[in-house]
């Protein structure tokens, strides 16, 4: 038990050491942001598709609309940024 604390210690320690640069956490941060906000739409969006009779056709649109908007920015810079 103990052999196994150390060993994520150091773990934990050496990712740490390594993202001292001020650079690299805030290119994690805004992966980290841009990942959890596209899982946030593609939820919504099968919650949206699956119950569709809930909801208004308009609120559908927009929604779908603005997904859009928001989504293509945040792919393409992802996608951009990994090159």
């Amino acid at each position: 038990y103990l052999n196994a604390i150390k060993i994520v210690n150091n773990k934990l320690f050496n990712i740490f050491k390594q993202l001292e640069n001020k650079d690299r956490w805030n290119l994690i941060i805004k992966k980290s942001t841009n990942i959890s906000i596209i899982i946030a739409f593609i939820i919504v969006y099968i919650i949206m598709t699956l119950f569709k009779e809930k909801f208004f056709t308009q609120i559908v649109d927009i929604f779908t609309f603005l997904s859009t908007v928001i989504l293509l920015p945040l792919i393409y810079d992802s996608i951009k940024s990994n090159k």
